[in-house]
């Protein structure tokens, strides 16, 4: 990632984003480098637009959860790193008559499984354990 497309990314997107971040502290073993720069998606039109941005540039990208099926290389990776928060992270009843529940992808597993635990909910229970997010 160049310096243009840097600069680019903080007028466009701001305090969502870092640069140089350690992605490696967001992994289970808490290893690695640094990934060019970390968003933290909280709209759904705020990522399109990022990723529109990050594939005109052609700059690499990843959807990282917490990091319980990751590894980062020392030297680092290159590109954005993407973590889903806010209402893409969120678990909640969409239709409370036809029963259907909405979970964002950045949504923690465990979070997702107290939900349903306390509205008596079934089905989920192979997930428990699981350290990673539903996406």
């Amino acid at each position: 990632m160049d310096t243009r497309q840097r600069r680019r990314l903080k007028e466009m997107w701001g305090q969502h984003i870092i640069f140089d971040y350690p992605l490696g502290r967001h992994t289970t073993l808490g290893v690695g480098g640094s990934v060019e720069a970390l968003y933290e998606a909280l709209e759904i039109d705020q990522l399109s637009n990022l990723v529109r941005f990050l594939h005109k540039e052609k700059i690499p990208y990843l959807v990282v959860g917490k990091g319980s099926n990751m590894l980062v290389l020392d030297r680092g990776v290159e590109g954005v790193a993407i973590r889903l928060g806010g209402p893409l992270a969120c678990v909640e009843v969409a239709d409370q008559e036809g029963g259907i529940l909405r979970a964002g992808a950045g949504a923690p597993l465990s979070r997702l499984l107290d939900f349903c635990r306390s509205r008596g909910l079934g089905g989920f229970e192979f997930l428990a354990g699981i350290p990673g997010t539903v996406g």
